[in-house]
């Protein structure tokens, strides 16, 4: 499901509005309750880091997603870690995209090592 760019939480365009997370509670609760969604790309939404993560720990709980977009969550340093951290336990995950989220060198090496043992391409 390609929720990319949508304005999920009142921004526009070009990222005007105010951060509202009823968008995102909305998927939230939907992947709680499904079994056949395997791919989701809310990048380039704004989201904020802990909406972003709170997506994160379900994904990791149901462990179904097989493509994962966070591209511009501003994930940031601590982000990048909790990432890392179901990249590496996850058996279906395939694709993830985290571009543009000011990493850091520590979220980048963190994710890079857990994406040498797994299936992520």
């Amino acid at each position: 499901m390609d929720l990319s760019r949508n304005q999920l939480c009142g921004l526009n365009e070009i990222e005007n509005g105010t951060y509202n997370a009823a968008g995102i509670t909305a998927i939230a609760d939907a992947l709680r309750v499904t079994a056949s969604l395997t791919s989701l790309d809310i990048g380039h939404n704004m989201i904020g880091k802990e909406a972003a993560l709170s997506l994160v720990s379900i994904f990791k709980e149901k462990d179904q997603m097989q493509s994962v977009g966070l591209a511009d969550c501003n994930l940031g340093v601590d982000g990048a870690r909790v990432v890392a951290d179901y990249v590496s336990v996850s058996d279906s995950l395939t694709s993830l995209h985290v571009d543009y989220n000011s990493l850091g060198d520590e979220g980048a090496t963190a994710i890079v090592t857990a994406l040498k043992e797994s299936k992520v391409s």
